[in-house]
């Protein structure tokens, strides 16, 4: 009988004591930048993207955004060694335009090659003065034995 009341009291104890703020999912927004660099070694064209982050005009369904994120007009620059390459900014025609019915933008460069072992920094500098950095290693050499006594698929 204790533990019944105890739990009805429980239960309208919660009931009274909620929490009063409203639930935002998205939290304060807070306007980023994104760089996405796709740098290879097995190819001299090298590219680049720049967008920002967005809120959805129709509350939480991203695809009814039909506004482009992508940054146009940035400085794009990467390092290697004593080296820099200047990225140019180009654009091609989309071949899916059920969201964007503009081109699609990015940034190229088609005048070096990545070796093994190298330090990489890419550096972004955007037309509203805002600076974005990045740096990394490329891994060293990765070889792979053209002998093997595995049998694909295995037998048995």
């Amino acid at each position: 009988m204790m533990k019944k009341i105890l739990l009805i009291m429980l239960t309208a104890l919660s009931l009274f004591y909620s929490c009063s703020d409203e639930f935002e999912p998205f939290g304060q927004f807070r306007d980023t930048y994104v760089l996405t660099c796709l740098l290879r070694n097995d190819t001299t064209f090298q590219i680049a993207a720049v967008s920002h982050n967005y809120l959805p005009p129709d509350g939480f369904d991203p695809y009814s955004n039909t506004v482009d994120p992508a940054i146009t007009g940035a400085d794009v620059r990467v390092w290697l060694g004593d080296s820099v390459y200047v990225f140019r900014d180009t654009s091609v025609v989309r071949n899916d335009s059920s969201r964007y019915n503009t081109p699609f933008y990015f940034y190229y460069n088609d005048n070096f090659k990545i070796k093994e072992n190298q330090t990489i920094e890419v550096e972004v500098l955007l037309r509203n003065g805002r600076r974005l950095r990045a740096s990394s290693k490329t891994p060293s050499e990765i070889r792979f034995s053209d002998e093997s006594d595995v049998i694909i698929p295995a037998v048995g």
